[in-house]
């Protein structure tokens, strides 16, 4: 696939892991390590230490230096204050001249070429609001839709549900919508799906998926703590699904 040149891209992450997950070092490590040569599209990296608790990733992100299709970083240390709070920051420092805006969570492996290959089907068509990258198991294909193909050859498909680990928007639309801050580490994902729905914009993923290693580097008690976190914050979520509809 030939280069893409005439776009400029910000690629935001925030990263958190607590003290009983320390193994997480390892994977963060890995994938800051290769998505510079995944990525097929240079991007600039906004990257939030949202206050992990792990010196070793402050020392990391400090002395990570931009390669590949990495250009330029930003880096950011700030206390744990929830990933919406995180993310909402990250977006006020992209300024309009950006075109597209990824967001990765580093603790998923991405297939080559993501990035170039998400921009792409965003190209496709202005009915596309957000692709992805598919990275948990239990996630799907709509295939009764069936699979489209850009003229790039890029093939991709429409999806009911997709995890918010590896996301692409058009710029000027993502920082329009933002990020609840009533929520403060789940749902995130549906909720910006949610907002794009409303006004028409459909979800994709491409068809090369990625991987989430979660038994290897995450333990019991961090996914134990995980599940309860998903639950507490169902509560807010409807709220903020209900606020919604009411505005309709």
């Amino acid at each position: 696939m030939a280069q893409i040149t005439q776009y400029k891209v910000a690629l935001i992450t925030s990263v958190y892991y607590p003290d009983y997950s320390l193994t997480k070092f390892d994977l963060v490590r890995k994938v800051l390590s290769i998505i510079p040569d995944y990525a097929g599209v240079d991007y600039d990296l906004f990257i939030m230490n949202d206050g992990a608790q792990d010196p070793r990733l402050h020392d990391f992100i400090k002395e990570y230096t931009p390669r590949g299709h990495c250009k330029n970083i930003k880096y950011t240390h700030r206390e744990n204050r929830g990933i919406t709070k995180s993310l909402n920051e990250l977006l006020s420092q992209i300024d309009d001249t950006y075109d597209y805006i990824c967001l990765l969570d580093l603790d998923v492996f991405v297939p080559v070429y993501w990035l170039k290959k998400c921009i792409n089907v965003l190209e496709y068509s202005n009915e596309v609001g957000i692709c992805g990258v598919l990275v948990e198991d239990k996630l799907s294909f709509d295939l009764q839709f069936g699979a489209s193909q850009t003229k790039e050859g890029v093939l991709f498909c429409h999806v009911s549900s997709i995890g918010g680990a590896c996301l692409v928007f058009r710029a000027n639309e993502l920082k329009n919508y933002g990020w609840d801050e009533t929520l403060t580490s789940d749902h995130i994902d549906a909720y910006i799906i949610i907002r794009y729905r409303r006004d028409g914009r459909s979800t994709y993923a491409i068809l090369d998926r990625g991987y989430h290693p979660r038994d290897i580097y995450e333990s019991k008690e961090f996914r134990d703590k995980k599940l309860v976190s998903f639950q507490k914050e169902l509560p807010k979520f409807y709220a903020i699904l209900e606020d919604l509809n009411n505005k309709k």
